[in-house]
């Protein structure tokens, strides 16, 4: 065999090993510290696991984000509604719920999923700091809709009020939409990768 060719061969090797100790790394510091129960797991283990319940969650997700929106597009867009006060905190209550179970989702993906597209790509001007930037905005748009309804008046909601108040949800679903549809056509995909990367280099 060619001298090159075996260094070639020696350097793939060596990336791969290279490449599986540097997810292992980030996967550790990032996912396991202050987790005793998962220290002890293999991270292509953790990785395949957590995938899968990343793209089972993302469908409920979804589904919660649409039902959301349908509520917010109620709100405001009948004139025969004297007062939207209570439609308002109603849809506040849900906005609530869903920001607790996508802020859950979001950590959990942080420490397992975007450290391997980082691996591939970069976490400097990377797919997940565009990414990062529009979670920020759509928490935001959240906390501003949530914030708005604390400070409704005791006297009845018109409906300009309402209208403006659901924008904000009405924005971050289109943000978030957006956001679940990268993740599928990035993340997914690029971990997905990083497993068959290593099952390669080490079958």
């Amino acid at each position: 065999m060619e001298p090159s060719k075996c260094l070639s061969e020696k350097q793939a090797g060596y990336d791969g090993r290279h490449n599986r100790k540097r997810l292992e790394d980030r996967i550790m510091n990032q996912a396991l510290c202050g987790n005793p129960e998962l220290q002890v797991m293999d991270p292509y283990v953790h990785l395949s696991e957590s995938l899968e319940e990343m793209k089972q969650e993302h469908h409920e997700l979804l589904l919660k984000l649409q039902e959301l929106h349908a509520v917010a597009r109620s709100i405001g867009y009948d004139e025969q509604v004297p007062d939207w006060s209570v439609k308002l905190e109603g849809l506040k209550d849900l906005v609530e719920q869903f920001r607790f179970r996508f802020m859950r989702h979001n950590k959990k993906e942080e420490a397992t999923l975007y450290p391997v597209v980082d691996l591939y790509t970069g976490d400097k001007m990377g797919p997940t700091s565009v990414m990062r930037q529009e979670y920020r905005m759509a928490m935001d748009n959240f906390q501003h809709f949530i914030d708005i309804v604390a400070e409704l008046p005791d006297e009845s909601v018109k409906e300009c009020t309402a209208k403006k108040a659901v924008s904000h949800v009405q924005q971050t679903y289109f943000i978030l939409t957006e956001f679940i549809r990268k993740e599928k056509e990035w993340v997914f995909p690029l971990s997905e990768q990083m497993l068959t990367d290593i099952e390669h280099f080490y079958s």
